[in-house]
């Protein structure tokens, strides 16, 4: 995108933020395959919930993308191991009622994006609508 410049940098907590000038952006997004999404949050949630407050300590608005629908992520999760095909430890039901349950009591965002060019696309433009505020707006005259 033009007057768009992509940095691979270090970032204190999550996948993505933005720098609009001499500031960052006060938020952080993760990024999350099903597959990583469904391990992370049954096996590995304790460190997943660190995330969140750290996000709280250092004051940023946390958001989850999810590379998958709703009806994705109810479906629950397949893989393979070895030439056996497994299923998730957590069905899709817990895994949709947990992200609604983080979303309110860490009040994070959580985005569920069918693919990963459409995320990729939101959160550019997530990130872009900040200058787009940052520029003073035409008043609508009567």
């Amino acid at each position: 995108m033009v007057g768009v410049e992509y940095v691979t940098k270090t970032v204190l907590v999550g996948d993505y933020t933005a720098q609009h000038g001499e500031t960052w952006d006060d938020t952080v997004i993760e990024r999350k395959s099903l597959a990583d999404l469904f391990s992370a949050y049954t096996a590995g949630y304790d460190r997943e919930r660190q995330k969140f407050l750290k996000a709280v300590d250092l004051k940023l608005h946390f958001i989850l993308a999810i590379e998958g629908s709703v009806t994705e992520v109810l479906k629950g999760h397949h893989y393979w191991n070895g030439d056996t095909r497994r299923e998730s430890r957590k069905s899709g039901l817990a895994m949709l009622r947990q992200l609604c349950t983080v979303e309110r009591k860490y009040r994070i965002g959580v985005w569920y994006c069918t693919s990963r060019t459409e995320m990729a696309l939101k959160i550019q433009e997530y990130f872009l609508s900040a200058d787009r505020l940052l520029v003073p707006s035409k008043e609508v005259r009567t």
